[in-house]
C-alpha cells in the first residue's frame, strides 16, 4: 500500500464539508473528491462551497464518475459523513470505490457505523473512528468551524498486522496534511465514551427544553443528564466495554466547556410534545430513523403514535382494529408502499418512511406543521412525492414551515422565504425574488 493521494467523501454536511474544506487545503482538489447523487453534485458545481472563508478544494463527482476514475486509479481513503439513515443507500452506491487497499472511515455519530460498513467491505478496510470536538456549521453553501476537533482512529483487531497496516498509512496521511487525530489505547472504549456524551446531551436537552447553559448547572436538567450517561455506560459493560464513573466525569468536563448558547440537534424534537399538539402545531424532524420513527415497531403503531388519546376509549383502552383502520386510511392517502401496516417501519424505503412521520402529524387536527430537511436520504421519485404532498396540504388550507438547506427546494416550495445566519434573520423574500442566487446573496 502506497502513501494516500486520493480521498473519497461521501455526504456534504457540515462534517463532510469541514473535511473536504481541510483535506483539500493541504491536497488541493486533484486530491479530494465529493461523491453524492447527480442532483447534489450539480447542486455543488454551481454553488462552490466555502470553508472558513475559503473555497473548498475539491472535485466533484457523480456515483457513476467516481466509480468510472476508481476503474482506473483506486481511492485510497473513503469517509462517510452521511446521516445514518442514508448510510445503507450510500454504501451501496459507492460500493464501485472500493478498492482492495482502500481505507474506509466513518465520522456518523454512535457505535453501529462501522458494524454495517464491516458487513459489507470487511474489517480490514474498515478502521473504528470517532470525530470529536468540532463545532462545524453549514449554511447552504457557507460552512464554518471554530475548531475542526481530533479524529480518534483504531482498528478492531489489534493482532490483525493488516488492520495495522491500514492504520498505519492512513495516520502517516493525516499526519502529513496535519489534520488532528489520536489513537486511544482502547478505541472501542472511546467510541461508547463518546455514545454517553451525545445519548445525556441530547435527552436532557430535549427533555428540559433548554440550551447547554441549561445543563451546565445544577438542577434537575443536569441530574438528568448524568443519570442518562450513566444508564449508557451500564449497557457498555454489559457489552464488554468498561465504563466506569471516571468515564462520565470525563465526558461531564467536556460537555460543561460547551458553548452555553448552544443546542443539540434533538432538542428540536421538544416542539413535538403534547403542548404542541394542544396549540395544533406538528414537527417532522430532520433525521427520522433517529427522531421520527420507532423502526422497530410496526407501520401502524407508529403512524398513529401521536393520536393514541383520540383513539382510546373513556377506559384508555385501545382496540387494535381501530389502530390499523386508521394507519389503513393515511396508508391509502399517502400511497405508502406496503402490503401490511403491521410491517416493522424499518422495512421501508426513506421516502416511505417519511411519509409514515408525515402521517404520524397529519392524523391529528394541525394548523401548523414543520418540516425539518423533509426529503434529506429520499430518492428523486420520493421527493417529488413528498414535494406533491406539501403543496397538496398548502392548498388544502395547512401553513407548513420548511427549514432547509436545499436551495432548491427552497426555492420550488415556498412562497416567502426568511434567511437566518448565526441565529439572526438577515434577509426576507416572497414571490419572484426568491432565486437561490438571491438567497445566495444574502448569506455571503
Amino acid at each position: 500500500m502506497g502513501a494516500v493521494k486520493r480521498v473519497a467523501i461521501v455526504g456534504f454536511g457540515s462534517l463532510g464539508a469541514m473535511y473536504a474544506g481541510c483535506f483539500g487545503r493541504a491536497m488541493g482538489a486533484d486530491g479530494v473528491f465529493v461523491v453524492a447523487d447527480e442532483a447534489r453534485t450539480e447542486r455543488y458545481r454551481a454553488e462552490p462551497t466555502v470553508f472558513n472563508g475559503e473555497p473548498i478544494a475539491a472535485t466533484y463527482l457523480t456515483y457513476d464518475e467516481a466509480a468510472a476514475r476508481a476503474a482506473t486509479t483506486p481511492f485510497d481513503v473513503v469517509l462517510y459523513a452521511v446521516k445514518y439513515g442514508a448510510l445503507a443507500e450510500a454504501m451501496e452506491q459507492s460500493a464501485p470505490l472500493v478498492g482492495a487497499d482502500t481505507a474506509i472511515i466513518s465520522v456518523l455519530n454512535g457505535v453501529t457505523s462501522e458494524e454495517v460498513l464491516a458487513e459489507r467491505f470487511g474489517w480490514d478496510r474498515v478502521l473504528l473512528c470517532v470525530a470529536q470536538q468540532m463545532d462545524s456549521r453549514k449554511v447552504a453553501p457557507v460552512v464554518t468551524a471554530g475548531c475542526v476537533g481530533v479524529l480518534a482512529l483504531g482498528v478492531r483487531d489489534g493482532e490483525s498486522p493488516v488492520q495495522q497496516a491500514n492504520l498505519a498509512r492512513v495516520t502517516a496521511w493525516l499526519s502529513a496534511i496535519d489534520q488532528p487525530f489520536i489513537c486511544p489505547k482502547d478505541i472501542r472504549h472511546q467510541l461508547w465514551g463518546k455514545l454517553i456524551c451525545n445519548v445525556g446531551v441530547n435527552q436532557a436537552c430535549a427533555v428540559y427544553d433548554c440550551c447547554f447553559s441549561g445543563i451546565h448547572a445544577p438542577g434537575e436538567a443536569r441530574e438528568a443528564m448524568i443519570g442518562a450517561m450513566g444508564e449508557v455506560a451500564a449497557v457498555g459493560r454489559a457489552e464488554g466495554v468498561d465504563l466506569t464513573d471516571a468515564d462520565v466525569a470525563y465526558w461531564l468536563d467536556i460537555i460543561d466547556h460547551l458553548n452555553p448558547a448552544g443546542m443539540p440537534s434533538l432538542r428540536q424534537d421538544v416542539l413535538a410534545r403534547p403542548g404542541c399538539l394542544k396549540e395544533k402545531i406538528g414537527y417532522v424532524p430532520e433525521d427520522r430513523l433517529t427522531e421520527g420513527l420507532c423502526l422497530q415497531q410496526s407501520i401502524s403503531d407508529n403512524i398513529t403514535l401521536s393520536s393514541l388519546k383520540r383513539l382510546s376509549n373513556a377506559l384508555g383502552i385501545i382496540k387494535e382494529k381501530d389502530i390499523l383502520d386508521d394507519a389503513n386510511i393515511w396508508k391509502q392517502k399517502f400511497s405508502i408502499k406496503t402490503d401490511d401496516v403491521r410491517k416493522f417501519a424499518s422495512t421501508l424505503s426513506g421516502g416511505n418512511q417519511q411519509k409514515i412521520v408525515l402521517s404520524k402529524w397529519l392524523s391529528n387536527d394541525l394548523d401548523v406543521l414543520i418540516l425539518n430537511g423533509p426529503t434529506v436520504g429520499v430518492d428523486v421519485g420520493a421527493k417529488q412525492d413528498i414535494h406533491a404532498l406539501v403543496h397538496g396540504l398548502a392548498n388544502e388550507g395547512l401553513a407548513v414551515i420548511i427549514i432547509s438547506d436545499d436551495l432548491s427546494e427552497v426555492v420550488v416550495n415556498c412562497s416567502r422565504v426568511i434567511v437566518m445566519k448565526e441565529g439572526r434573520i438577515v434577509g426576507e423574500m416572497t414571490g419572484d425574488d426568491i432565486t437561490e442566487n438571491n438567497i445566495l446573496d444574502i448569506i455571503r
